[in-house]
């Protein structure tokens, strides 16, 4: 009877150490379809990545060829990054409130495509704040929040493509660099719905400024050549 009892607490610490094996095995995927799911409710438009690496022990990681998609209405992809580096604070990955240090995106493609009823960049705007709007108080106390000490963009490349018929040529144009820090701190965390929303607004500020700037530069240029 002892030797029974015994063998069952070995097989039951083995079972807990195989589960315990798995799902460490599994949390990059784990993270990779978190990150698939709602990142496709908040902004209404497919999210997709090809992978996740993310260490436990120092929490430095990275997500791998991020492709986020059209809105209704839209057929571009809408961004696109090969390769995003994380460094999170392991210590708060169970707290109320995750610390993720750092956040840099390096040399991404962003499509600005217009449309009969606007652009695809305002489009994931409108989406994100009927996300917001649409989540209850209730569920907004649960949620997952984030304190972000540094979120960077940098480098990124625009491509624009004007209305159908309006003109045919796109342009290429480089973004101004983006550097968003301590987001969240003040007031406990964000969640990622608002965290989203704070990289929308930001992309479509720099968006407005570099046509801005092209449509200056186009007109000098016209003058000059005078």
């Amino acid at each position: 009877m002892r030797k029974l009892v015994v063998w069952s607490v070995v097989l039951g610490l083995v079972g807990l150490a195989v589960a315990a094996a798995y799902l460490y095995l599994q949390r990059e995927r784990l993270i990779e379809r978190a990150i698939e799911h709602y990142g496709t409710q908040i902004l209404g438009a497919s999210v997709q990545v090809d992978s996740v690496e993310l260490s436990p022990v120092d929490g430095k990681g990275a997500v791998r060829g991020l492709r986020i998609g059209a809105p209704a209405g839209f057929t571009l992809e809408v961004f696109q990054a090969e390769s995003i580096e994380l460094a999170v604070d392991p210590k708060t990955v169970a707290d109320e409130a995750v610390r993720i240090r750092r956040i840099a995106i390096v040399g991404p493609h962003v499509a600005y495509e217009q449309g009969k009823a606007g652009d695809n960049l305002n489009a994931l705007k409108r989406n994100v704040a009927r996300h917001i709007g649409e989540t209850s108080p209730a569920e907004r106390r649960t949620e997952r929040k984030f304190i972000v000490d540094q979120l960077v963009i940098r480098g990124a490349r625009l491509t624009y493509v004007p209305l159908s018929g309006l003109s045919d040529a796109k342009a290429a144009l480089e973004l101004p660099d983006i550097t968003l820090n301590n987001i969240g701190k003040d007031r406990g965390g964000v969640t990622a719905g608002e965290l989203t929303q704070l990289v929308v607004d930001a992309l479509i500020a720099r968006t407005a400024r570099a046509l801005g700037q092209r449509l200056m530069d186009q007109t000098i240029n016209r003058l000059f050549r005078r």
